[in-house]
């Protein structure tokens, strides 16, 4: 793989990320996190939901 395909799937990565700490900034200020608490710690907590998995 070549140095400027990294350099893409980084930024892919990054702007999933950014987009799903906005995502869960919202949630919580919606108050979501208590109307859904179960829903909430399985979004939070690695390796909960299927296919997110735990980092060491």
């Amino acid at each position: 793989m070549t140095p400027v395909k990294h350099q893409q799937i980084i930024n892919g990565l990054r702007a999933v990320t950014t987009d799903t700490q906005r995502t869960l900034t919202r949630f919580e200020a919606t108050g979501m996190d208590e109307e859904m608490p179960a829903d909430y710690e399985n979004w939070v907590s690695p390796g909960r939901m299927p296919g997110v998995f735990a980092l060491p």
